[in-house]
């Protein structure tokens, strides 16, 4: 069968195809919801966590398939919410706050080994800390700083104090990588 003609045939008939194990069909099911499906997953994650993702709802989802558990109408949205209860039980197993960097603080290099090689990495990356920690706006380092009081902070609501903390967070994180990647200058 050409792609022309698989193209042509409805993801009710694919899944029908499956229950009855035919490997063509789940296939072709995957090669029509691997990118949505991998956009979906990388949009709500990093690349390579969402890439794990999608893997895992295949997984998921393509032995229910061939016991013949779910019918061909919403394809996509099952993968969907199957990706999106994966995440969330994922980060149950992993605690409420593992992933913040509000409960894990940067560690510097000189927890992992004594040698003065370390000395200088972790002074090299609270060099880039700083460094970076000086390009954020006032607000976003009071925040950064628990100072909700400060006078930066009072106009802004609750809710955006939480938004701004973790936009202030990535800012920073992301300022403080591409300062030890390339060299701290």
């Amino acid at each position: 069968m050409n792609i022309r003609a698989l193209d042509q045939i409805s993801d009710d008939d694919i899944v029908v195809a499956i229950a009855k194990g035919d490997s063509t069909s789940e296939s072709e099911l995957v090669r029509r919801y691997q990118r949505p499906l991998m956009a979906y997953c990388c949009a709500r994650s990093d690349a390579s966590r969402g890439l794990d993702l999608a893997q895992q709802v295949w997984l998921k989802i393509l032995p229910k398939l061939r016991e013949g558990k779910y019918n061909g109408q919403h394809v996509m949205a099952l993968l969907c919410q199957t990706a999106r209860n994966l995440a969330v039980d994922l980060h149950r197993r992993r605690g409420e706050n593992a992933s913040s960097l509000d409960s894990q603080p940067m560690e510097t290099s000189c927890h992992r080994g004594s040698n003065p090689l370390s000395h200088l990495v972790a002074a090299e990356e609270m060099r880039a800390l700083s460094d970076c920690k000086k390009r954020l706006l006032d607000k976003e380092v009071a925040v950064l700083d628990g100072d909700e009081e400060a006078p930066e902070l009072e106009s802004v609501s609750k809710p955006r104090i939480y938004k701004l903390r973790h936009f202030a967070i990535r800012k920073l994180r992301d300022c403080v990588r591409r300062k030890l990647d390339r060299g701290a200058s």
